[in-house]
């Protein structure tokens, strides 16, 4: 049983692979996004799920040490369910495993039938199926976060205020409604909770074009000594024709040679020379500091598109800070990106 449930692992890990990876270079489009986080969150939980639910496998019993194991694919299990489920029988459990399902499937208007029923079941008290029905009607029409769809992830949050999906589709409900500071408020407490860091780059690069958090305007880190990067940013005279055409300007602040997001980032009109003072207000990771790090890798990028994920054909450079001088950084956009 054991070798089954590292072969099972294995699969899943490599669909994910396969499913997230192309939808991460979406370019953040929200829809894409949406879909990522889906999956690699739900495509595991829905599987094992349906498999410990469905399964009629003993694997405790010595004959089966020389059978071969019946194989249920999920369209097999899902059926099943349905079965089970057929002129609105079935359990409260089971119509939200249907609900999973089918949202993992993105068969969404199945998945929208799938939760009403659950919430309807539960007397409208079930979280999981209120979320899983915001999220399966904002899938077939972004419009429904300004309705339904916000009306019950806004429920959600009332009674789980640290609901981590519930954060994530509160962000986008609080965006539809324009009310940005909001927006950056869930997403920036969404970053306290354990997630892949494909998920947090995510979230962190949605957070680089909002405001800053009220948490971390509010209660700024007073244990080390602030630290303030001025940097000014000009575009080389070779790509000065291209930079005219570009939509924003995105300045970053990594650690040198460590993966992942930036530490801090500003976002800005391009138009050029221009100066701009980065500190802890602008780190992207709450109680995060741009103190006690003795060099820090600056880069500047001109963004065709105005979207802080990176693309071919944004103009780009890099300088290098140090904390012994704290002094002002000359950086100039000289490349264009493959």
């Amino acid at each position: 049983m054991t070798n089954f449930w590292l072969v099972g692992a294995a699969l899943i890990v490599v669909a994910l692979v396969f499913i997230g990876v192309p939808l991460l270079r979406g370019r953040g489009e929200k829809a894409v996004t949406l879909s990522m986080i889906v999956l690699l969150l739900g495509l595991p939980v829905v599987v094992v799920s349906l498999y410990l639910a469905l399964s009629t496998q003993d694997w405790d019993a010595a004959t089966q040490a020389q059978q071969p194991a019946a194989i249920s694919t999920p369209e097999d299990m899902i059926a099943q369910l349905e079965e089970r489920t057929s002129n609105g029988s079935g359990t409260l459990e089971e119509w939200l495993m249907l609900g999973r399902s089918y949202a993992t499937m993105q068969r969404f208007p199945d998945a929208v039938r799938a939760y009403s029923e659950a919430w309807n079941k539960s007397n409208n008290t079930s979280v999981e199926a209120a979320l899983g029905l915001g999220e399966a009607l904002t899938y077939i029409n972004r419009d429904a976060l300004q309705g339904d769809a916000g009306t019950l992830v806004e429920w959600v949050l009332e009674q789980e205020p640290e609901n981590a999906r519930a954060l994530w589709f509160g962000g986008l409900v609080s965006l539809s409604r324009g009310l940005d500071q909001q927006a950056a408020d869930r997403w920036t407490r969404l970053l306290r909770f354990e997630m892949p860091d494909e998920l947090r780059g995510v979230i962190q690069q949605q957070l680089a074009v909002l405001p800053p958090s009220e948490d971390l305007l509010e209660n700024p880190d007073q244990s080390s000594t602030e630290v303030f990067i001025d940097v000014s940013v000009n575009v080389a005279d070779a790509l000065t024709a291209q930079a005219a055409g570009a939509n924003t300007l995105y300045v970053f602040v990594r650690e040198p040679g460590k993966a992942g997001p930036p530490l801090a980032v500003k976002r800005l009109a391009p138009s050029f020379p221009v100066s701009v003072q980065l500190t802890d207000a602008n780190t992207m990771i709450p109680g995060s500091t741009l103190a006690d790090k003795p060099v820090l890798s600056i880069s500047a990028r001109l963004s065709m598109s105005g979207d802080p994920i990176a693309a071919s054909g944004d103009l780009e450079g890099t300088a290098e800070w140090q904390a012994v001088n704290n002094g002002a950084v000359a950086l100039t956009i000289d490349r264009v990106r493959d």
